[in-house]
């Protein structure tokens, strides 16, 4: 199930924080959006089935005239974004969160990335781990993860 709250922002902006699971069992049709720009707050996102995803893109379609930013974009977003490209091209993302692990303790976290203007790959300071202070890794194929933010734009 989907939850969502929304606030309005400055300037004819609103803000929507996602949270949980897109599935069949959700439309969207409920979030209604009446303003010129939408931040979605997509980093409470657990997961996303075939059938969530083409719903998102369906209510991401009836969004015309919005422009539509997305941040902290969670795994499943990133991976649904790098299996669905049409949904990079529907809504901008501008930064995600990136898996991250020790390869001495296994201790697993993650960081928060903006993905630059131009898109690609974006710099990544990786931070000591928490536990024993080893120096962490990706936990995900860079190169695979941030796909949808090289793809060239058509």
């Amino acid at each position: 199930m989907i939850r969502w709250k929304t606030r309005p922002r400055k300037d004819g902006e609103v803000y929507v924080v996602l949270d949980g699971d897109i599935t069949e069992g959700e439309s969207l049709r409920d979030l209604n959006i009446q303003a010129d720009r939408a931040v979605f707050n997509l980093s409470r996102v657990r997961y996303i089935n075939s059938e969530g995803s083409r719903r998102l893109l369906q209510f991401l379609d009836g969004l015309h005239g919005v422009e539509l930013i997305g941040e902290l974009a969670s795994p499943a977003v990133v991976e649904l974004m790098n299996m669905v490209p049409v949904l990079a091209k529907k809504i901008r993302i501008e930064s995600v969160i990136v898996p991250i692990e020790c390869p001495e303790c296994m201790h697993e976290s993650d960081i928060r990335v903006r993905i630059p203007s131009g898109g690609g790959i974006p710099p990544m300071e990786l931070p000591p781990c928490d536990d024993c202070g080893a120096t962490t890794e990706l936990a995900v194929l860079e190169d695979r993860y941030f796909a949808f933010a090289s793809a060239p734009v058509q």
